[in-house]
């Protein structure tokens, strides 16, 4: 939940970069979202709300045909993780502290 409240409050900040024609609604919706979030609402009430800021976020950019559509289903964590390859883990994992201890020897 704290991280769905971040994401909302950070598309607050970037309202201003949007067309003038949706800065107005979509900052209320935003609000609107923020407050769903906070009182626990069923997931479809929030759902519906956020596919109307992106509808109209899209309408005033100039339309689906120029904005390019969010997946129908979000990416998969394992998704991610497999297209990272093997070669994350050191630059995240543990390996940094593996390397640092050669590198002290």
């Amino acid at each position: 939940m704290d991280e769905a409240k971040l994401f909302i409050q950070q598309a607050q900040f970037d309202v201003s970069g949007l067309p003038v024609a949706a800065r107005a609604n979509t900052h209320r919706t935003l609000s609107r979202i923020t407050q769903l979030l906070e009182s626990l609402a069923p997931p479809d009430s929030v759902s519906r709300l956020t596919d109307s800021v992106v509808a109209l976020i899209t309408n005033a950019a100039g339309g689906p045909k120029v904005v390019e559509p969010l997946p129908s289903r979000p990416p998969s964590l394992e998704r991610g993780a497999a297209s990272t390859g093997s070669g994350a883990p050191h630059v995240t994992g543990n390996r940094g502290g593996e390397m640092a201890r050669k590198r002290n020897r």
